[in-house]
């Protein structure tokens, strides 16, 4: 397969090894040195089944005043917890994701990762949609089975990244709006426009779900060469960036420091887990340690 293209047959091929992991336990073993933050355990999340008459030792946060002003006699809601936990799938495919010194591009090692951890709720009787961001921010609802995760692959495989497109913080404003308590919420991206708003907006989503931080580099990124490389810009046309100074290089090697420290308090932050990824190995032999085997 074509190391820059997002195929939607790679995506559906996942499900095969999806059968076999569980997320259930992720986060659960010990991240690597390199890896993750441990996060705080969440529930499914809970819907709303019926009103009855409010009875001592009731938590108060569950009255509802307007049915007890209504009938003149105090209730309290009623919870049931679901069984179909939501699922949310963030995938950035934007312009500067399309790049890879080695083996693929880190979009399509993030949406790998995505589609993986999508299939394997899939197979756990979760329920999968999401959102792609490339040129545009598009969305599919979270629905059970195949029929959530299909229509996302679908943007996924179709999507562009050949202009810079909306904003992260734009993304991640949408899903706060959306994302239901208890739900499971994956972002895949490199995370180069990560701001103080968005990680507040993230820390914000992860004090009522689970959020996992699939954070994508390529080593190039990590440690650039000493030399005059090519690249394209948005527009397709061919540049060059110029690394032979120490300097330079050394700015750059900064750059990507600070942006890998603000994931990492990102995560801790919010507790959430945090995965990097690196574009030399394939997404199911990085996160394969990291989630649980299902019998």
């Amino acid at each position: 397969m074509e190391a820059s293209r997002v195929s939607l047959s790679e995506l559906l091929a996942l499900q095969h090894p999806a059968r076999h992991y569980a997320l259930a336990r992720l986060g659960l073993r010990r991240l690597q040195a390199g890896g993750g933050h441990l996060p705080r355990l969440r529930g499914r999340g809970m819907a709303f089944e019926e009103h009855r008459v409010y009875q001592p030792g009731d938590e108060q946060r569950f009255i509802d005043w307007r049915v007890t002003a209504r009938t003149g006699q105090m209730h309290v809601k009623v919870f049931r917890e679901e069984h179909e936990r939501p699922v949310h799938l963030l995938l950035d495919l934007r312009a500067g994701m399309a790049f890879g010194s080695r083996f693929q591009f880190k979009s399509r090692l993030a949406a790998q990762a995505c589609a993986l951890l999508g299939w394997t709720a899939v197979h756990g009787r979760e329920r999968v949609g999401g959102l792609v961001l490339g040129e545009a921010l598009h969305e599919t609802p979270v629905r059970s089975g195949v029929h959530g995760l299909l229509p996302w692959a679908q943007l996924a495989a179709a999507a562009h990244g050949g202009q810079p497109g909306p904003s992260l913080a734009r993304a991640v404003a949408h899903l706060r709006r959306t994302a239901r308590p208890g739900a499971l919420v994956v972002l895949a991206s490199d995370f180069a426009d990560l701001d103080e708003d968005t990680a507040a907006a993230l820390a914000d989503i992860a004090r009522h779900c689970q959020l996992i931080l699939l954070s994508v580099q390529d080593p190039l990124e990590a440690a650039p060469p000493a030399a005059e490389l090519p690249f394209r810009d948005a527009a397709g046309q061919t540049r060059w960036l110029d690394l032979r100074s120490a300097a330079r290089r050394q700015a750059w090697q900064r750059a990507q420091a600070q942006r890998r420290e603000r994931i990492a308090r990102l995560a801790s932050r919010a507790r959430a887990i945090w995965l990097p990824l690196e574009t030399p190995l394939p997404a199911q032999e990085q996160l394969a340690p990291h989630l649980g085997r299902r019998r």
